[in-house]
């Protein structure tokens, strides 16, 4: 039992950390879907892409599939037009489509 332990302990000091990179900008643009409910988000800063997504420069995307998506487009917007800023988090693995794949949107 003690040797199970030690070996599990010893597993979880060699797994990487999941944390995820955030970016704090304020966005310059908000992009529809060409037919998809989807949205992308662009920032006034150089985009993080730790999933190493074939897109790196557009933006952020988050489709209606996805969970969050009403609430992320709703704080996007809302952003959008009172020029405030936001911090955009995205999935270090994941990507939707050739973008970074959007899973949180805080604003200050």
């Amino acid at each position: 039992m003690r040797v199970y332990l030690l070996l599990v302990a010893c597993l979880g000091f060699a797994l990487p950390a999941s944390a995820q990179q955030a970016v704090s900008g304020t966005i310059t643009q908000v992009r529809t879907g060409w037919d998809s409910d989807s949205f992308g988000v662009m920032l006034n800063v150089p985009q993080v892409n730790p999933a190493h997504c074939s897109e790196n420069n557009l933006g952020y995307i988050s489709t209606i599939d996805q969970p969050g998506y009403q609430t992320f487009y709703a704080a996007v917007l809302t952003a959008y037009v009172a020029r405030k800023p936001v911090t955009v988090t995205v999935h270090n693995t994941q990507c939707i489509g050739p973008f970074p794949k959007i899973i949180g949107i805080n604003m200050p």
